[in-house]
């Protein structure tokens, strides 16, 4: 909830382990599933470390906030 997040959007799966996981995500966030090619599709070959292909990601996913000043508002307490 740090970015104001209320809604995650996830790939559905019948993983158990994946349901879990989704499971507990709804205990704090409106959960909403996808078919496997719904979200971001990946054009050319992706990195084969992980943080290489997260700061690919990043921005696609997650972009930067507009006004760091307001998150700092809203950040402290009165």
């Amino acid at each position: 909830r740090h970015y104001g997040v209320t809604e995650i959007h996830v790939t559905r799966s019948r993983s158990p382990a994946y349901r879990r996981h989704a499971d507990q995500l709804r205990a704090n966030f409106i959960v909403v599933e996808h078919a496997p090619d719904e979200l971001i599709s990946w054009s050319g070959r992706p990195p084969r470390r992980f943080m290489d292909l997260w700061k690919e990601a990043l921005p696609k996913l997650l972009p930067p906030e507009e006004d760091a000043g307001a998150s700092a508002a809203v950040d402290s307490d009165p």
